[in-house]
């Protein structure tokens, strides 16, 4: 697979979803999805958290890509935004293996909620790696943020669509 695809996995007959694959695309030994558990959404996600379980098989479509990483790009910003990171992790694993540079932030309402953190500060490339909490006042400043960027850089957003819209606007 390569960085930005995703999945089509059957949650039950009625629920087909897409989920982004996260992680190393170089690791060819799983796939690997992150699902936020949302109770006031379309059901999807809370089924599959409860019937899911270690060992259950699973129905997934081919690793598919809408969201294409252009790697010989200038300079990447990877701007995740709670589940967002997901794919933007990928991206940053991709980049760190080409050495082309790139910048990640990763925003999110509280500790509790970026799910990813403690990944990230472990990962070759947490130099490259900027946490925003909002509840600690650390949110994510993206006029500054897009005001240093070099001339050509590639800006790539995932998230809820509020902090996608503040991302391209």
């Amino acid at each position: 697979w390569t960085a930005g695809a995703h999945l089509d996995l059957v949650v039950a007959p009625e629920y087909l979803r897409p989920y982004s694959l996260t992680g190393d695309p170089a690791d060819r030994s799983r796939y690997r999805v992150a699902v936020l558990r949302e109770e006031p959404g379309r059901g999807g996600s809370a089924m599959l958290h409860r019937i899911f379980s270690e060992g259950r098989r699973v129905f997934v479509s081919k690793p598919v890509n809408h969201f294409e990483l252009v790697e010989d790009a200038p300079h990447s910003l990877l701007m995740g935004g709670g589940i967002g990171i997901t794919p933007m992790l990928a991206f940053a694993h991709r980049l760190h293996a080409l050495g082309r540079p790139f910048a990640l932030h990763y925003s999110a309402p509280d500790r509790e909620s970026a799910a990813f953190a403690g990944l990230l500060a472990e990962t070759p490339f947490a130099d490259r790696v900027t946490l925003h909490v909002s509840a600690e006042g650390s949110r994510a400043d993206l006029a500054a943020i897009m005001a240093g960027l070099p001339e050509g850089a590639h800006v790539y957003t995932c998230g809820p669509d509020a902090y996608m819209q503040a991302v391209l606007s």
